[in-house]
């Protein structure tokens, strides 16, 4: 929220249970733009800010993964950064 921005976003995401998580960002051309976080977070509702002052106009792919011994999680969310 909120989607389009400019130039700050934050997303939203729950976890089923304790799980190693990567959030990645993307370009539309499937290049990797940031990691915003990448290690072991709690099972519940979590909320991330991406701030994309240094990165140019258009659409971005938000991917979250996360495994953990008995699961795997994945999400993706599509934001437009409109400068």
């Amino acid at each position: 929220y909120p989607n389009p921005f400019n130039p700050v976003t934050s997303f939203q995401y729950a976890l089923p249970s304790e799980v190693q998580i990567s959030i990645e960002v993307y370009d539309i051309q499937g290049r990797l733009i940031e990691t915003l976080y990448d290690g072991l977070q709690n099972a519940g509702f979590h909320q991330l800010s991406w701030n994309a002052d240094n990165q140019s106009s258009g659409l971005y792919i938000i991917h979250v993964v996360g495994s953990s011994d008995k699961e795997v999680y994945s999400n993706q969310q599509k934001i437009m950064l409109l400068k």
